[in-house]
């Protein structure tokens, strides 16, 4: 009885996995076909200082152009007297392509055996050619329909499942191609695409380890065989990192159609960064310094080199941005009167309590920072030291997960041991009121 609703399931499962595949490659095909993707005929490739050109095939825009093979690409515009964006990555001449758009005109400043050539290059892209993706489609419906003949021709031998599910995920490796947008469906497709590509060689393996039964009974570490799934899982793992660890600043550059050169500007390498971009500076050139989270100059990297810009009288602009201090205090609740910034609490205990101490004795709000990983640890100090002096804890400002939790020390202790905080913290004290500050000038008073 388990075993048929067991089977009932399983076959449910894999029903609704093909049908949502299917009508995915459907709806993909759809949508390849409405949009067009602008190209070259150029194979590039990153290199230092631009991209150089491996291959550049016959007939097509680049080869129509003049482009010849080990051409360094270094700068794009989209018309000649418009400003150059400088190129040092492919995502940078695929935005300058899309902008072009099929047709269009994009201009390639060329470096050819060492020399800058004296006008740049004019090339019309032409739409991609989706032949290839054409044929590949057509690979993955043969392996679906082996798939479903197995499956069906035989249901009960050992295997048959898995070899259908290898065949449904090749299907999806091969059918499923993301136009580029990601968004809305495009996304969706471009992360099945990437699942497809991870996993499908494992499942592979694990089939051939694993068939005819004989052998998979004769395997003695049988436990051994999850293992083969490891690579594809880091590989997913590896994508999803590189997508939700990517720089705010790039990501908007992307969403605005620009291409600047980014350079990373940390605590780590501010002093000399500060002098690359002092030279900049000293040029004429525009820099601009950004925060991917928070305002720079605040916990973050920009008063060194504001310093500079102010000890050589060269001129600067201040933008407001988002910054936990004064977000975190206005959603607070508390007093936004006055108030005072403490940064980063220090990690040792005695460090910690004596700002914590500080605190309770001051009429104003304060203002910290804080890891999660010691925010426990820290709300204990207050607990001792603050007790029932109102807190709150803002977790994620400006983001997803944002969280503003109110309590005493005692009450927030409680709730983050029981959740443990992810993301960036902002502890805020409230300050003593008028009547507490005047109890504890009387009680000073009478000692």
């Amino acid at each position: 009885m388990e075993t048929g609703l067991f089977n009932r399931v399983q076959a449910t499962l894999l029903a609704l996995a093909t049908a949502a595949l299917f009508v995915l490659a459907v709806l993909n095909f759809q949508e390849e076909h409405q949009s067009q993707q602008p190209d070259d005929g150029v194979w590039w490739r990153e290199a230092s200082g631009g991209l150089q050109a491996e291959r550049v095939l016959p007939g097509m825009p680049g080869q129509v152009a003049g482009i010849r093979v080990h051409d360094l690409l270094t700068g794009a515009s989209t018309c000649a007297s418009c400003d150059e964006v400088p190129i040092v990555h492919l995502a940078g001449l695929e935005r300058a392509l899309y902008r072009a758009g099929s047709y269009g005109q994009v201009y390639y400043s060329i470096t050819r055996d060492g020399e800058v050539l004296d006008t740049p290059v004019k090339v019309i892209p032409v739409p991609l050619d989706r032949s290839l993706a054409l044929g590949l489609r057509v690979i993955g419906l043969i392996y679906l329909i082996i798939g479903f003949y197995v499956l069906f021709r035989r249901w009960g031998a050992p295997r048959a499942t898995h070899f259908f599910i290898f065949c449904l995920v090749s299907f999806a490796l091969y059918a499923l191609k993301y136009t580029g947008r990601l968004q809305g469906l495009d996304l969706v497709v471009f992360w099945a695409n990437v699942a497809a590509e991870s996993l499908q060689p494992a499942l592979f393996l694990h089939f051939a380890l694993s068939f005819p039964e004989e052998r998979f009974k004769s395997l003695r570490r049988r436990w051994l065989l999850p293992l083969v799934y490891a690579p594809g899982v880091g590989l997913l793992g590896l994508w999803l990192w590189s997508i939700l660890t990517r720089e705010a600043t790039g990501l908007l550059l992307h969403r605005l159609g620009l291409s600047r050169p980014l350079a990373a500007y940390h605590e780590h390498n501010e002093a000399r960064r500060t002098q690359e971009l002092m030279e900049r500076l000293r040029r004429g050139d525009t820099v601009a310094v950004v925060s991917d989270a928070g305002m720079p100059g605040i916990s973050d990297p920009g008063a060194r080199l504001l310093g500079a810009c102010i000890a050589e009288g060269l001129p600067y602009s201040v933008l407001p941005g988002a910054s936990a201090v004064i977000t975190g205090l206005i959603g607070s609740g508390f007093s936004a009167e006055a108030f005072f910034y403490g940064g980063f609490l220090p990690p040792k205990s005695g460090g910690r309590e004596r700002e914590l101490e500080a605190a309770g004795n001051r009429q104003e709000t304060s203002i910290f920072y804080e890891s999660p990983h010691r925010l426990c640890k820290t709300l204990e100090a207050a607990a001792r030291l603050l007790g029932e002096r109102p807190l709150c804890v803002a977790r994620e400002l400006t983001k997803t997960f944002e969280e503003y939790r109110r309590g005493v020390a005692s009450e927030l202790l409680a709730h983050y041991t029981a959740h443990p905080p992810k993301g960036e913290i902002t502890l805020l004290v409230r300050g003593m009121s008028a009547r507490e500050w005047r109890d504890q000038g009387r009680a000073q008073a009478k000692e």
